[in-house]
This record gives C-alpha cells, structure tokens and sequence, in this order.
C-alpha cells in the first residue's frame, strides 16, 4: 500500500480522513458495484469523483485513470471559501489493487460492445457521467438486508472449505471485504473516520497481491456474489438491519486474518482484533432489531437464513 505524507498523518491524527484515502474508498465501492468497465466510470462520477483515461501510445486504448475530488472549498484571502484546486491521484496510487488493469481482472471479459460503450464513456468529460443504465436503477426494500447478511455467511462459509495456499482466492475475497467495509464505513461513518474505515483499510492491505498474481482464481464460487451485498450496502434504504451486517462482515475479515497469519502475522493480528471490537449481537438484540422494522416476512435467501436460525447461529458462536 502506498505511504502516507506527513500532512495525510496530521490529518488522520486530527481525526480526519485523508483526501486519497477518501477516494479509495470511493473508487472500491464503485468498481464492486459495477458490472463492467463503463459502469464504473458512470458510478464513479456520479459519487462526486473526477475521472479521466489515461491512453495508450496511439491513443485508442484506455491503459489507466486518474481521480480526484470534485467540489473541495479552502479559505480565500477574505475568508470566504472558494474552490479549491484538484489534487489528482492514479489508481494505482490509492492502491496497487485499485489500479485500472487489476479493477479488469475482476470484471467480465470484454466484448467489442462492452468495450466501446467503456471508450465512449472515458471520453466523456471528466465530471459527465452517462445516463445511468437498467441494472443501476434497482429499488430495494429494506428486508433486503437479510438478503445480504445470508450472502457475506455463505461465503465465509465457501472460504472455510478452501485451501489456504489459494491466494488468488484469499486476496480476491479480502478485496471483496474491504469494498464491503468501505461501503458500510461511509454509511455509518460518514466524513468522521472511525473503527469501520480503519477495518477497511486493514482488509485492503490484506488484498494487495504480488506485481503479477496468479488470476486463473480471481472470479470463483460465491465471491463475485458480493456484488449484490455491495449493491444494497449503496442503495438500500436505511434500517436497523444494516447494522446486523457488520458483524457478518467482521467475522468474513476474521477469517482473511487467519489465512494472513503466516505471512503477515501484525496484520492477522489486527484483523483479530476487529472481531472483539464487533462482537456478534445478542438473540435478543437481533430480535428487537427485527421487531423494530415490522413483523418479519417469509424466509429469504438460502435454506436456513431466516431471523430465527441466524439468531440461534450468533448465540452459539457468542458461546
């Protein structure tokens, strides 16, 4: 992961977010959201990002990007705020993993129409995004989030039965959770850093891969299903729900930590230590939160994910 200068650590020690780790956590959430190359791009500017392509020699191909904020105010002369100048930084700036050839990776492979509705759209302006498209105009319903919290268990679950020497698939489902966080950590959090934000970056350190991973693994199993849990952490409407996806996430970065023992033992270590910072809700508080939202519907999701089974599951491994 790339350092941090001195006034990003003035910055963080003064309780606030840096500007790149701000749009890292941007850009994560947008590019697990986002079905392919274009999407992307829409999503990013219309979370406030500015975004413009990087072309190749002969400028028909599109090998990086650059981002920054857009709509930053600083202190004139007279005290009044004013714009202030846009600090640009390239993907794989914020992050090797965030880079555009790893953001591909994980993306379908492209077709000559994906590619060029993802040309046509870099070579928008680099604050216009695209009219939004029908995948991005899903509306949720709060129950939703019991959708989600049965998906982040099933793949905590997958990741349990595989092998620990499969790195591509360990880093892949640490990239997914720090999405996931990052996004939790700006609904929650907000502009006001805290426990969740510095979770996600500790998952994205978990992510980062050598120069040139092994990617015959990167698109595996349940993990690209992360996509809808990330879609309802960004649109779904708020509820006491949500906060019962903390813990399942916290106990899918509990498992990254241990497959980073050996490697990375501080890291594990710090990963383990999330999950008491975050420890599993009580039966009774998941059932107050359930009442608190309206007596709950029929079963959703799997075989064995409705309120009362979860309930009885973060009973016993409170015990």
């Amino acid at each position: 992961m790339p350092g941090y200068s001195k006034a990003e650590h003035q910055r963080m020690r003064a309780g606030g977010l840096p500007e790149r780790q701000r749009i890292a956590r941007l850009v994560r959430s947008c590019a697990l959201v986002s079905a392919d190359e274009a999407e992307f791009v829409r999503r990013a500017r219309r979370s406030g990002l500015s975004v413009r392509p990087r072309y190749g020699k002969h400028g028909q191909e599109v090998v990086g990007y650059s981002v920054a904020l857009r709509g930053r105010e600083a202190d004139g002369p007279d005290g009044q705020k004013t714009a202030a100048k846009q600090v640009w930084f390239g993907g794989g700036r914020l992050a090797a993993d965030l880079s555009l050839p790893r953001l591909r990776g994980y993306w379908p492979a492209p077709t000559a129409q994906s590619s060029a509705k993802a040309l046509a759209q870099w070579s928008r302006g680099a604050d216009v995004a695209g009219p939004k498209e029908a995948p991005e105009q899903v509306v949720y319903e709060g129950a939703v989030w019991r959708q989600a919290v049965a998906r982040v268990e099933d793949v905590t679950a997958q990741l349990g039965q595989g092998a620990p020497q499969d790195a591509a698939l360990w880093s892949s489902a640490a990239r997914y959770a720090a999405a996931l966080m990052a996004g939790l950590s700006a609904r929650l959090e907000g502009e006001s850093p805290g426990p969740i934000t510095a979770t996600a970056g500790l998952l994205a350190r978990a992510a980062q891969t050598p120069a040139h991973p092994d990617r015959r693994l990167v698109r595996r199993g349940g993990l690209a299903d992360l996509r809808g849990v990330a879609m309802v952490i960004r649109h779904a409407p708020a509820s006491p729900e949500m906060k019962l996806l903390l813990p399942a996430v916290v106990a899918l970065a509990h498992a990254i930590g241990l497959w980073q023992q050996a490697e990375r033992p501080r890291l594990a270590a710090e990963l383990a230590g999330v999950r008491t910072a975050y420890p599993p809700p009580s039966a009774r508080e998941i059932a107050a939160n359930l009442r608190s939202v309206g007596a709950p519907g029929p079963p959703m999701g799997p075989p064995g994910t409705d309120p009362a089974a979860r309930a009885r599951r973060f009973q016993g491994r409170g015990r």
